[in-house]
């Protein structure tokens, strides 16, 4: 009964001193935060998972029927904010509203683009799209197709593709590609390449955009990297 006391009386204090409370509910939040913290490390430890499994099928395409002239696809973008990219154009292939990613989620909105933070973090635009939602695209953006970069306040900047390169994942989720990773037209290779690998390989070093989205084939599942390097700017 002496026990029971005790505790009551705390519980009175407790109730009697909204500090108390306070502390109380932030360390609560703090250790909620914590495990948020852990929650998203875990699955920037992999990869981006940039479209559907159709088992294999192609998957049901959305696109737009034409693509916008570059003035008016750089209007509808633009938002007033000089230095954050809103807009990527291909003539003739492409015009991807881009968005600020959290390094995990891919959008699922038709022709919009993330950006992949654990690049951004180190100089490199790359940039998600789900295969099914327009990333289909980018498997004819082939080495020297021009790109343009569209900025908040209207700024172009000019890019140029180095090609294609394909990977297929041995494993994978519908939250990311955990890797390891062989070279998509080498089926008889072993998967030598992690995760870090592909980060180091395609989302570090120089200034440059890199585009990611989804590559199916019988039974594998995988993704292709289309990099494009600066030109011009005016």
């Amino acid at each position: 009964m002496r026990r029971t006391m005790q505790i009551s009386e705390k519980q009175i204090q407790i109730q009697k001193h909204p500090a108390a409370k306070l502390s109380i509910a932030l360390l609560l939040g703090l250790a909620a935060l914590l495990l948020l913290s852990l929650s998203i490390s875990a699955l920037q430890g992999q990869l981006p998972f940039t479209g559907i499994n159709s088992g294999g099928r192609l998957p049901e395409l959305l696109v737009s029927s034409e693509t916008p002239s570059l003035p008016a696809f750089r209007s509808s973008v633009m938002n007033g904010m000089p230095g954050e990219l809103t807009g990527v154009w291909v003539e003739g292939l492409l015009a991807y509203e881009v968005v600020l990613g959290d390094g995990v989620n891919v959008p699922q909105e038709l022709n919009t683009a993330s950006i992949y933070n654990w690049a951004d973090q180190r100089g490199v635009t790359a940039l998600m799209i789900h295969n099914n939602l327009g990333g289909t695209a980018l498997y004819e953006l082939e080495a020297g197709r021009q790109i343009a970069a569209v900025y908040g306040d209207g700024r172009v900047e000019w890019y140029i593709s180095r090609g294609i390169t394909a990977y297929e994942a041995q494993t994978y989720t519908a939250d990311g590609f955990q890797g390891p990773f062989r070279s998509w037209d080498c089926e008889g290779c072993s998967f030598a390449f992690s995760v870090e690998d592909i980060q180091q390989i395609h989302y570090s070093g120089s200034p440059h955009i890199a585009f990611q989205t989804c590559l199916e084939g019988t039974g594998r599942m995988g993704f292709i990297v289309v990099e494009a390097d600066p030109m011009i700017t005016f």
